[in-house]
């Protein structure tokens, strides 16, 4: 005797409707739920998951590729400018056109990194302000 759950023809059109933005970026307005059957319900539930597993390992493949990218970047600035990583972080953000910017994970966002990176970009750019202000 099995103890599945066995979700509800509804419960499968929510699912459908709201996964569909993690595997597409938009929620799933175009589905006609009423002219699909259960089983096909149950088919394009499955379909759609496998789609947002496949689109939520692109993403942090990006993600790394993004950091690894900026982490080589900080080490060119401190090679070249022969300073601290802060400071190499700050010249970074700098010539990005951050300054004055106060949201760390709009910074973030605006060079690709993702937003676990806030903790390394914060710092920097507080002192990035704190040194324009001055």
């Amino acid at each position: 005797m099995s103890n599945a759950i066995i979700p509800t023809r509804k419960q499968l059109e929510v699912y459908i409707y709201e996964r569909h933005k993690d595997a597409y970026g938009i929620k799933g307005r175009h589905y006609d739920f009423d002219a699909m059957s259960y089983e096909e319900l149950d088919a394009e539930a499955a379909r759609i998951d496998d789609a947002a597993h496949q689109q939520y390992k692109w993403e942090r493949k990006c993600d790394a590729e993004a950091v690894l990218e900026f982490r080589a970047n900080i080490r060119k600035v401190r090679e070249m400018c022969g300073v601290d990583r802060t400071t190499a972080i700050r010249y970074i953000l700098d010539g990005e056109g951050l300054l004055g910017e106060g949201d760390a994970s709009y910074a973030c966002y605006c060079m690709r990194l993702p937003y676990s990176m806030e903790r390394y970009i914060a710092p920097a750019l507080a002192e990035l302000n704190e040194l324009e202000a001055a």
